[in-house]
């Protein structure tokens, strides 16, 4: 065996070797190249998800508050009445008090004319309506 080694045939087992090593690489790098991906879609799906969930806050956040001033509005029959548009604000401002992220509500009627609720800044000059 180590006169074919050492023989005319020797300065293959050093390339045997290299292929080897070259062929196991290979298949380590198609491997981790293929962990890389899944991790690459697995990353993308949890990023979805966890956007579909944070839409899904949001809009509970807004039908939450829409319904809220539904309510107020539906209350109250004629806001164009002093007395119903100053119970109208009333009932805006108190269901616009415990909301976090919403100041204010202004109501503008078509005729143009603004109504700012408390603290609100539409309206004002830089604002837009006023």
């Amino acid at each position: 065996m180590t006169r074919w080694i050492l023989g005319r045939h020797g300065w293959l087992v050093p390339l045997v070797a290299f292929l080897v090593g070259l062929g196991g690489l290979l298949l380590l790098d198609r491997q981790r190249a293929r962990e890389l991906e899944r991790a690459r879609r697995d990353a993308a799906l949890e990023a979805e998800r966890r956007a579909e969930r944070v839409a899904e806050e949001i809009g509970k956040v807004v039908s939450e508050r829409i319904g809220a001033l539904t309510a107020a509005k539906l209350r109250f029959a004629s806001v164009g009445e002093s007395v119903g548009a100053e119970e109208f604000y009333a009932a805006l401002d108190s269901a616009t008090a415990h909301l976090e992220g919403l100041a204010a509500i202004s109501v503008i009627y078509p005729s143009g004319e603004v109504r700012r609720g408390a603290g609100a800044g539409f309206g004002l000059p830089g604002f837009g309506a006023g």
